[in-house]
């Protein structure tokens, strides 16, 4: 039920946004690198196992894993984009 004036959010499926270059390199402090310069987002994921298709996966290090080992991974599953602090192939 909403009341009137208020908004329903659902947070287990995040409405898709356009992404561009120079937006992401700005927020991030980063290089965008390959082609093309924008991409639709669907979705977030430090997890390799929870990428579902047009997510962006971030690449954490941790005291165990390293997210950059399994960037391939992710985008094997279908990450529309990879945010990393270092090279990954």
């Amino acid at each position: 039920m909403t009341m009137h004036g208020t908004a329903t959010v659902n947070l287990s499926r995040p409405a898709p946004f356009r992404l561009r270059a120079e937006d992401a390199e700005r927020l991030t402090g980063g290089r965008w690198l390959g082609q093309p310069r924008e991409a639709t987002v669907r979705g977030a994921a430090i997890d390799s196992r929870r990428v579902a298709p047009g997510c962006i996966f971030a690449c954490l290090a941790g005291e165990r894993v390293d997210g950059h080992d399994f960037a391939a991974a992710a985008v094997g599953s279908g990450a529309g984009l990879v945010l990393a602090s270092r090279p990954v192939r």
